[in-house]
Order: structure tokens, then sequence, then C-alpha cells
């Protein structure tokens, strides 16, 4: 176990400014300070202003020593599994199969309903926005077709901008992506993007206290769901994740040492082993409500929450956790109130937590060396990698020894006995780990709006589970083939999604008029601000005049045509054409009076 291994993270404004101190190689409050401090007054000097720490009963970590009182420790939860699963679901179901045992029929009717809504409520707030005033009501297998399309573009065919999947083969015909052209038109595309809704917010009854209203439906669907058709191990592992997101939003979080440093943060409880997923919670901001427990502050309380929540309290469950939640009142509370157990790495200077355990390299000089204390099942451990870690646990007798191998400088490797407890730390916690790297999301995008983003977050936890459950069905490597991952799990249900769905392309009438009818009758043509318009009407003559200019122009670039193809809001009222009406420009008069206008 490296130093690398235990990440030094910020702790959030519930952790106390004393731990922030002591992680970063401040001074800890020792037994001579507090004697200072008590005599302060004697001394006539003004005291020292203690630091707020978390409030935690038994200060001075008394009820420690030597002797472990084990417990039973007796897993009482079933077989890890699926259950309740549909007949229909054998070793020949396909992955949509499977991402229907989550998400179904009842789930799409009423994504098509909030989106339709939607659309309908842009068009009379806003009668001349672009993708409102021709959109057309959305089905479920348009639905699951444009949702096959949004996913692909998160992991198999990535670029960065949504108008790239559909341009032409050109010049660059190795980029060039005709599927999308064949399934979807692009504007239906963004214009299904862009009206994607699952809360009507006019609803007088919606709670808008609530920080992500607007896609917590989402939620409320797939976590029963989560719970109801998958049966968790023994081990379960609890930390946070971050869903990349660079909006202005109230609930975004900055946290420096994560990978994803941007975004929204999120507490995950998984399966150590496969990663399943069994409660997930969106932090929103600190709350109080009538079950908050005041002395597990506000981090234990998350991890109260997400038990109860994944109904796997009582049946002697071991949580894996990192010390941004571990403390001595915590896994008193899991054990005594929630029957469930928990190991994880601590601080130092959480007040429970016995002093004599605070070691330095000077005083714990020996790699692989340790020192431990209990107090009735509940023991502290102090290990010694390239630096004293310490330890907490409510399941392992910290006399167990195990080992764990070591890369030294040289290049060799080394066995380093260690207490089983890190043995069990090391191999249980990336439960959380393993999901978040396998169904992360690639890229972060300031315009997206968050409601989409978290949207499609929540898609992927959900068909990560369906890839979980379908790996117990059939087997996760066939013969002569590659293991099956996750990624080819989604390749093959975009394509389920997308079926037999075709758009086919409206031929967009051709923008050349019969000569005479545009240059007769000209006192019938005058300008006109038409109903539709809108700011991306380009004039016909300087959209002609620069297609011209790069068809007989090909190795110059877009930059280097004079000219510029100018948006305008006026059309010809006979014509029916956008042209230019501005100082300087001669579009309308070479449109209405010359036969070759471009020129």
């Amino acid at each position: 176990m490296t130093e690398s291994d235990y990440p030094e993270e910020e702790l959030s404004s519930e952790s106390d400014n004393e731990s922030v101190v002591n992680v970063r190689g401040g001074n800890e409050s020792s037994d001579e300070d507090e004697d200072h401090i008590d005599g302060a007054a004697e001394d006539n000097t003004p005291p020292r202003k203690r630091k707020r720490g978390r409030k935690e009963t038994n200060p001075l970590g008394e009820g420690w020593s030597q002797t472990f009182t084990p417990v039973n420790t007796d897993f009482l939860g079933g077989e890890m599994g699926p259950k309740n699963i549909p007949d229909n679901i054998n070793n020949n179901s396909t992955p949509i199969d499977y991402l229907n045992i989550f998400l179904n029929e009842d789930f799409w009717h009423m994504l098509c309903q909030q989106t339709n809504l939607r659309a309908q409520q842009t068009k009379l707030n806003k009668p001349n926005a672009y993708y409102a005033k021709s959109y057309k009501a959305v089905d479920t297998k348009e639905m699951k077709a444009f949702l096959g399309l949004r996913l692909q573009m998160e992991t198999s065919v990535i670029k960065p901008r949504y108008e790239h999947y559909w341009k032409g083969s050109g010049k660059n015909f190795v980029a060039s992506t005709p599927g999308f052209r064949e399934v979807m038109e692009r504007d239906r595309f963004l214009a299904l993007w862009s009206f994607l809704h699952l809360v009507d917010e006019t609803d007088p009854d919606l709670d808008k206290t609530d920080k992500i209203y607007k896609i917590r439906p989402m939620l409320d669907i797939i976590l029963p769901k989560f719970r109801e058709h998958y049966n968790v191990g023994q081990h379960l592992s609890l930390d946070e994740g971050m869903i990349p997101l660079k909006n202005r939003l109230a609930i975004k979080q900055y946290i420096k040492l994560k990978p994803v440093k941007w975004g929204v943060k999120s507490f995950l409880l998984c399966d150590s082993n496969t990663g399943y997923i069994c409660n997930a919670e969106i932090y929103t901001g600190k709350k109080r409500d009538e079950n908050f427990v005041d002395i597990l502050g506000a981090t234990g309380n998350v991890v109260v929450d997400l038990i109860k929540g994944a109904g796997v309290a009582d049946l002697r469950h071991m949580i894996v956790m990192d010390r941004f939640y571990s403390g001595v009142n915590l896994f008193d509370h899991l054990y005594d109130k929630m029957g469930t157990l928990a190991v994880g790495t601590i601080m130092t200077n959480h007040s429970c937590y016995p002093k004599d355990l605070k070691k330095t390299k000077k005083t714990l000089p020996d790699r692989g060396q340790s020192e431990y204390m209990c107090r009735n099942n509940l023991s502290g451990v102090v290990w010694n990698d390239n630096k004293p870690i310490n330890f907490l646990s409510s399941y392992h007798n910290p006399t167990d020894m195990g080992s764990e191998d070591r890369k030294s400088k040289d290049g060799t490797v080394k066995n380093i006995k260690c207490p089983v407890l890190v043995s069990d730390y090391n191999k249980y916690m990336g439960g959380c780990d393993k999901n978040d790297q396998i169904s992360r999301l690639n890229r972060t995008r300031r315009h997206y709006k968050w409601p989409r983003r978290l949207f499609v977050k929540f898609m992927y936890w959900t068909l990560y589970n369906a890839y979980v459950i379908m790996n117990h069905y059939s087997p996760h490597k066939a013969n002569g083939k590659r293991y099956r991952t996750f990624n080819m799990f989604l390749d093959e249900l975009c394509l389920q999604l997308i079926g037999d769905y075709r758009t086919l392309a409206v031929r967009r009438e051709s923008r050349e008029l019969d000569v005479p009818t545009r240059m007769q009758n000209v006192g019938l043509h005058y300008p006109e601000r038409p109903s539709e318009a809108t700011g991306n009407n380009v004039c016909v003559v300087c959209s002609y005049k620069f297609n011209q200019f790069q068809r007989t122009n090909q190795p110059k670039s877009k930059k280097d045509c004079p000219y510029k193809q100018k948006k305008t809001t006026f059309w010809c009222a006979y014509c029916r054409r956008y042209l230019c009406i501005r100082e300087g420009s001669s579009c309308w008069n070479d449109w209405h009076n010359k036969v070759e206008y471009w020129r």
C-alpha cells in the first residue's frame, strides 16, 4: 500500500478545520498543549482559541485497550446475484432485455409525454423558436432510436460537436459517420435533445425546493429497481463520485485532488466485487431532517441514509469506506443500531480515536510494523507502509495477520506483513471506483443543460447494472471470443434501441427559381419580415456566392473566401427567399435583375 493508495482528499465543509491542518502536516494538539491551555489563566496570558472540531463523545478516547471482543460476522443477506427477474430472461436474452428490467414501457411513455409537452410549452412562449415551430410529437420507437444515437456519442463515436456527426464525406471522408444521417436527421435529433424532459415545470404541485427536481423522477424510478432485482454480497464499498459538469450551477463542486475536479458530487454504495450500484445520492448541499443524527455529523448521516435506502441494514454487511467518512461514533452507530459492520482508513485527529496510535515514521520505523488498540469489537490499527496509515474496523480481529506485495525502488517485489483488515480494505474498497471508471462520461462541455447531463449519467448507471446482471446469465467469455466488455454490451444495446427506425430525409426545395418567375412582375416583389424568421436564415445570394467560390477554389479554406454567408430576417414576399437588405449590400438587386446573380 503506497502513499498514492490513500490520497489526501480535501474534506468537505462538514469536516472539521483541525482535520485539514493535521492532514497537511500541521501540528496536532498534544497533552502538553492541553496542560498549557489549562494553566494559561494563571500566567495571565489569554488562552489559545480552540479550533472547532467534530462533536464526538468520549473526547479523550478512553476505554481503549489490547483486548478485542469478537462479534458474530456471519452474513444474513443470502447468495449474491439477480432476484425477481422476469421469466423471459434466460441465457439467450439480449442487452435490451436486461435494460427492460429497469426501464419498462411506462418509462418510455412518460419520457415521450414530457418531451412533447415541453415542446408545446416552448412553442406557445416562443412561436419563432427554431426547433419548436416545426416540432412533431415523438413516440417510443423514435425516442429509443434517439437515445441509441446519443449513447453512441458518449463512448464509441466521439466528436467535438453534434453537427459533426451529420457532416458529409467531403474532403475528410475518413471521419464521416453516415450511419447517423441514415437513422435520423440532424435537426430532428437536436430538437429532441433540446426538449428532452422528465417533469412538467408548470405543475403547481412540483417541489421546486429540491435542487434536482428536474431529474428526480429518473432517480425515483431506477433506485428502487436496483434494490429489487439484485442481491449484493456481504462486502460493499462506499465512496463519492464526480459527474463531470462545467455549467453555472449551485450544486457544482470543485475537488482539487480528484481526476474530475469540476462537477456534481454523488455518493455511491456499490457491491465490492461487481461494482453494482445498490443505492446512490446526489449531493445538493447540507440538509437536516427529523432523522438527522447530530453525533454523526453530515458525512456520517450520508452513510446511514445510503445503507437505509439500499435496504441492507441488519444483514451484517461489511461497509468499506475511506477516511472522509470513517469515525468511531459512526462505526458504533452502524453496529449497535443497524447491524452493519465497517472498515476504513481514518484521520488520527478524530477525538475518539486513541491518541497512542498517532505515530510517525520515527516512532514506527519498520515497513510492515503495526500496532493496535481495541474497544469492544472496535479495533484501531496503525500500519507502516511508506508512512504510518491508520485504520478503524468493527469487523476484524487486529491480531489476524496477512501480507501485501510491494514493489521497491530497485524493481523487486517484496512481501510485506500487514493486518488482515489492511488486505480486506485493499481488496474491497474498489467497487465504487470500478463502477465510476467503467461507466464514466468522457467529456465535459459547458453548453450542456445540467438535467440532460445527469440524465445520461443515470442512464449509464442503469446500463452498467444491466450489464452486471447479464454476466450472471451468459458467460462473460464465450469460447473462442474476447471477454464481453461494457463497451461491447453498449454497442449491441444501441443497435437494438435503434432497430429498424429510419427517418426519410426531406429533400429541400431547390433554391433556384425559374428566371422569368423571379424577374417578372417586379412590382410584386417587396421586402418583408416573416413571422417564422429566425436569426439563422442565410441570404440566398451570399450563400450561393460562397458555395461557388468554394467549388472553384478547393485548396483554399473558408476564411480565405471573400464572400460571407450573411444572416438576415427579411425575405422577398413574392419569391419567399431570404435576402440581405442593408447598406452596402446589392443582394436584393442582383437577385431580381441578374440572370447569373452570383457574378
